[in-house]
């Protein structure tokens, strides 16, 4: 029979004095852990288990002793207990997705040297199947938590292989579309378009002054146009001369050539 197995680390270690003792209680049933210095680093040798299972006598005085920035661990368990006949001492917790990621995140909160948790996953198999290998990576914010697997990669590099790199026309309010497999260029009507004359003519890096001003963007693909569509473009922006963040500090040249701070 084929054993699957998920190791798993969680970087970086995290502070102790960052951790509740709830917090560390369950963190410690869901994953292995060791001492670095003052820090806890946590990671699973074959995987995360299905459930956990609680004390009910010890989760209730670490509850009632949490303190007002314990998070929402706390109030999870506390409906837990609710649910229990009186008789029972233990209880299960079933370990879900997102159950880990709400107290990394509840930790970043009030952590002031950490602003990311990384939590990277192996999926590995004792027999060469073809369903047996790949891995996953979830990076967590205070505020975030995104995930991609191989299978997410895969298909973006068939993508890229496939359609070539995607390309943006700046200071031209249009989003350029790929060339389709026929050499041909998809017809203008399906590239997205905005009304330009309230745009800004130019906006210029605050420190070096280059107009090489980037964002970050979101496009969709249109299978019936046979191209990209733009989605949409993110606030934060930085220069591609000298690297440094932009943001609202961009100068603005408007239409009318007038200079103004973004």
């Amino acid at each position: 029979m084929a054993e699957y197995i998920h190791p798993t680390v969680v970087t970086p270690p995290l502070p102790a004095d960052a951790i509740s003792l709830l917090e560390v209680l369950v963190l410690t049933q869901m994953y292995d852990w060791e001492h670095r210095g003052d820090r806890l680093y946590f990671f699973n040798k074959t995987g995360r288990p299905s459930a956990i299972e609680l004390q009910v006598a010890e989760i209730a005085n670490l509850i009632e002793a949490a303190p007002e920035d314990a998070g929402r661990l706390p109030d999870f368990l506390r409906t837990l207990l609710a649910n229990l006949k009186p008789e029972d001492t233990v209880f299960e917790v079933e370990v879900t997705e997102g159950l880990d990621v709400r107290i990394f995140q509840d930790i970043l909160r009030r952590c002031k040297d950490i602003d990311h948790i990384m939590v990277t996953s192996a999926w590995t198999c004792s027999r060469m199947k073809e369903d047996g290998f790949g891995g996953a990576v979830t990076v967590i914010t205070a505020d975030q938590a995104l995930t991609k697997m191989t299978t997410d990669l895969a298909r973006c590099l068939f993508e890229q292989a496939t359609h070539g790199d995607l390309a943006a026309t700046p200071d031209a309010g249009e989003h350029r579309v790929l060339v389709d497999k026929s050499g041909q260029k998809p017809d203008k009507s399906c590239v997205s378009r905005a009304d330009k004359l309230d745009r800004p003519r130019s906006l210029r890096c605050p420190g070096c002054g280059t107009s090489d001003v980037l964002c970050d963007a979101s496009a969709r693909w249109e299978n019936d146009e046979r191209g990209w569509i733009l989605v949409d473009v993110f606030e934060a922006a930085f220069c591609g001369g000298c690297e440094v963040d932009v943001g609202h500090e961009a100068i603005v040249l408007k239409p009318n050539g007038d200079q103004s701070g973004d």
